[in-house]
């Protein structure tokens, strides 16, 4: 099989959540993310969490193990940088700060990129 042949290779569909439009031309996400342990409840703060694309509020889900991050930006919402690679960084920033994820939107975190094997 070449590099460039993919016939043999599965599609992985990840249900990334839709961006709601706010004020000013702002976009936001609203994500569920479970945690393999429930976080720390002295450690569930967006300080630090937040970069140059993105700006995050964090509330607990409906278990405690459950995190809901409410994403905003004030950027090209449907740029690759944005749409893809700010939230891959997002996805290893809670992992460094809370924990292994267990899923991300209800779906294994394996299957989501940055985690999933090449």
């Amino acid at each position: 099989m070449k590099n460039d042949d993919y016939s043999g290779t599965p599609i992985i569909k990840n249900p990334w959540p839709e961006w709601t439009p706010l004020e000013a031309g702002a976009f936001a996400r609203r994500w569920k993310f479970e945690f393999e342990r429930p976080p720390q409840e002295e450690l569930i703060s967006a300080d630090g969490l937040d970069d140059a694309e993105l700006q995050i509020a964090l509330t607990r889900g409906d278990s405690r193990a459950e995190l809901i991050a409410t994403t905003t930006t004030k950027g090209n919402a449907w740029s690759d940088a944005i749409f893809f690679t700010a939230f891959y960084r997002l996805f290893e920033r809670l992992e460094a700060r809370f924990g292994r994820l267990r899923t991300i939107q209800g779906q294994a975190r394996d299957q989501w990129r940055p985690f999933r094997n090449p």
